[in-house]
């Protein structure tokens, strides 16, 4: 996506290479088991989903970043509110309701 907006391609690669090897990722990734690591990358596929219209993109990538944490509901729930923003209303709907509703059954469950 950034080596799109900018025109340049590898531009990309090395903004991906800058987070893949950043030492916070590293220890993340090496030294315990985060599921944040993994719902910040599904995060970014479900936004090239939306760059590229791919409803199936959008909502695996959501349905991960969902699965990794509970309080993650709150972010899928405003990612669905900016998809209508954007114009593509029936996924964000999608992803509105199913943030909230993942939001209402999860909070009691497990931070109770």
């Amino acid at each position: 996506l950034i080596g799109r907006g900018w025109g340049v391609p590898r531009l990309g690669l090395l903004a991906g290479l800058a987070f893949l090897l950043h030492p916070a990722t590293l220890n993340l990734n090496m030294v315990d088991f985060h599921p944040d690591a993994v719902a910040g990358t599904a995060f970014l596929f479900a936004v090239l989903g939306a760059e590229r219209r791919d409803w199936r993109l959008i909502l695996g990538g959501a349905l991960v970043v969902l699965a990794a944490k509970e309080n993650f509901s709150v972010t899928v729930t405003f990612f669905g509110v900016w998809l209508i923003a954007r114009r593509m209303p029936r996924i964000g709907g999608v992803l509105l309701a199913l943030g909230i509703a993942w939001f209402a059954a999860s909070t009691p469950t497990f931070l109770c």
